[in-house]
């Protein structure tokens, strides 16, 4: 039924006021029985309800091809039937009361109610004031109805898509587009959602965006969402998806074990720039910043005074993580750390490394990683001698020989945090998400660095020293192993 319709159902024959009102005290009264009827539509194939003036304006606002004004955010919108049936009832009562006011000649007015009434007469083109103030009560239950939509604007993102250099791009993105756009393509079919018939679905390169901006800048997702023109939640919800979906997709291309083919190019690589033979890789442990759990506490509490948990990496040459352990609390020393994970084991199971020795001054030197002094020293780990008045020349060569190759780790961990600020503040993730978040800045760290993306920070930073743990593991091949490098390096 249309509202010419219902309007001229209305004023057939009405002329006094309690007319009217029993008029539409009949209308409200078929409008429940209908409202009934369309929650609870005849199982038979009947004809569909009759519409009545609440369910027109519902018709107005979505169309008739939602019938049962069912199933908005699983809302039966039905529960908002009652404002505006009574929002068109009032209205349209209003409407019928106004003509049955006498309307005096106009002989009987004023000029002045003269001119009032030309005043209010529409001009050709306009709406009447009438409609002006029906067509406002159509938007405001409009919105009423569709806030669970709120739209935001998004032309920042729009602008920064078809306006922003490979320099500009770098700078907040700590990539050029097209690694972006590589990067989105990779991971869109984990992240492509599906459109509805209610709201369009946040496109693949939105999503990866918010992410990376977060992680880049670890600013709160509230202005992360006026950027991007998408809701609070959905930003939160957003970034743990793209974690997840990198950690799920790019992390084992990224981040495994090098084959012998890459151990060759590793060991080459750091002979090349350092000097040092047989080195696999350089291995450290950093502490990220966190939030004072809830629970047990007490053991994230470091040695710096922070909240803090452990990712204990090993990187080669050219500053790629091959292996990392993140996690464990940040009270842990190094060395227990280490001890814990599964590099330890592989290592002093043997399967860590392929058995290629090099011989020097007469000892056979396997291939072996560099750490600092909190670590054991060990066949395959090599660590500096302990600093004091007891040391040689030679030792204080070596040492310095060892720590000219091992600051690569170093200088890994300073542009993994000069990249993704998150890691270089305080993480404000709950405690269960920040190993993952962790892990996805170390994948994203060695995809730039595999797409040769420059980095623009300087160093963010030093190198860290750990508390010395001497005497555990010096057995005396190690000690050899050691003695012989030494000695190897005094003869250069």
């Amino acid at each position: 039924m249309t509202t010419a319709a219902i309007n001229g159902d209305c004023n057939g024959g009405v002329r006094t006021v309690e007319e009217v009102r029993k008029k539409w005290k009949d209308l409200l009264s078929r409008a429940k029985k209908d409202r009934a009827a369309i929650k609870n539509p005849p199982t038979g194939g009947g004809p569909p309800p009759k519409c009545t003036p609440y369910t027109d304006i519902i018709i107005d606002i979505f169309g008739e091809e939602s019938p049962t004004f069912v199933g908005l955010n699983g809302v039966d919108s039905s529960a908002l039937v009652p404002a505006a049936e009574t929002m068109v009832a009032t209205e349209r009562y209003e409407d019928e009361c106004a003509d049955l006011i006498v309307t005096p000649s106009t002989e009987e007015r004023g000029e002045g109610e003269r001119e009032e009434e030309r005043s209010n007469q529409p001009m050709p083109g306009k709406v009447p004031p009438r409609s002006l103030k029906r067509k406002r009560d159509l938007d405001d239950l409009q919105k009423l109805l569709s806030v669970w939509t709120y739209q935001r604007p998004g032309n920042w993102w729009q602008y920064v898509h078809h306006n922003w250099t490979d320099g500009e791009w770098q700078a907040n993105f700590r990539m050029r587009q097209a690694t972006f756009y590589s990067l989105c393509n990779i991971l869109r079919p984990w992240l492509t959602r599906q459109n509805t018939k209610y709201r369009l679905a946040v496109p693949v390169e939105v999503r990866v965006g918010v992410c990376i901006w977060r992680l880049a800048t670890n600013i709160e997702y509230r202005s992360i969402s006026h950027l991007f023109g998408v809701g609070l939640s959905t930003c939160c919800r957003i970034t743990q998806e793209v974690v997840t979906a990198i950690n799920f997709v790019l992390k084992p291309k990224y981040i495994r074990h090098p084959t012998a083919a890459e151990l060759r190019v590793i060991v080459q690589g750091f002979r090349d720039r350092w000097h040092f033979p047989q080195v696999a890789g350089a291995i450290d442990g950093t502490h990220i910043k966190i939030r004072a759990p809830a629970e047990n506490s007490a053991s994230y509490y470091n040695r710096k005074g922070d909240y803090s948990i452990i990712l204990q990496a090993v990187v080669d040459h050219r500053l790629r993580f091959w292996d990392i352990n993140v996690g464990r609390a940040g009270k842990i020393h190094d060395a227990r750390v280490f001890a814990l994970s599964s590099l330890y084991q592989r290592g002093m199971d043997g399967k860590l490394f392929p058995d290629w020795r090099e011989t020097f001054e007469g000892v056979d030197v396997p291939l072996v990683l560099l750490g600092d002094s909190a670590y054991p020293l060990l066949p395959w780990l090599m660590k500096p001698y302990p600093d004091g008045a007891a040391v040689t020349a030679d030792q204080i060569n070596f040492n310095f020989k060892l720590s000219q190759a091992r600051m690569a780790v170093e200088r890994a961990f300073g542009r993994l945090k000069g990249r993704w600020r998150c890691l270089l503040k305080e993480c404000d993730a709950h405690i269960t998400f920040v190993s993952r978040i962790v892990s996805a800045c170390c994948v994203l760290h060695n995809y730039l660095e595999v797409h040769e993306e420059e980095y623009l920070n300087g160093e963010v930073e030093a190198e860290e020293g750990g508390d010395v743990m001497e005497g555990r593991c010096d057995y005396q091949q190690q000690s050899d192993i050691r003695n012989a490098l030494c000695r190897y390096f005094s003869a250069l």
